[in-house]
């Protein structure tokens, strides 16, 4: 679901503040950045493996959610910090 709402939203937000002669550039970045963030996801799926770990199927998802947390945490961080940077540079963009 979040793929579906945010896909949208970041393409058209790409043609707008791209330069004419890159945006098919940087929608392929926005694609390989997708491709990461899948990559990274199957890599803590499977980390949570509770056979891997001698852990409880709990323990695993405890373990797993918790990682996704501080991921998300240090993305909203990041954002919070590079937001004024990134205002001043649409300041003509409506």
């Amino acid at each position: 679901m979040g793929e579906l709402c945010i896909s949208p939203i970041g393409l058209s937000m790409i043609t707008k503040l791209s330069a004419g002669k890159i945006v098919g550039l940087m929608m392929g970045l926005w694609f390989l950045g997708s491709a990461i963030a899948e990559y990274i996801a199957a890599l803590l799926a499977g980390n949570s493996s509770a056979e891997q770990l001698e852990l409880t199927q709990h323990q695993s998802f405890t373990l797993l959610y918790t990682d996704i947390m501080w991921i998300a945490f240090a993305g909203a961080a990041l954002t919070l910090v590079l937001t004024p940077l990134l205002k001043r540079w649409m300041w003509d963009v409506d």
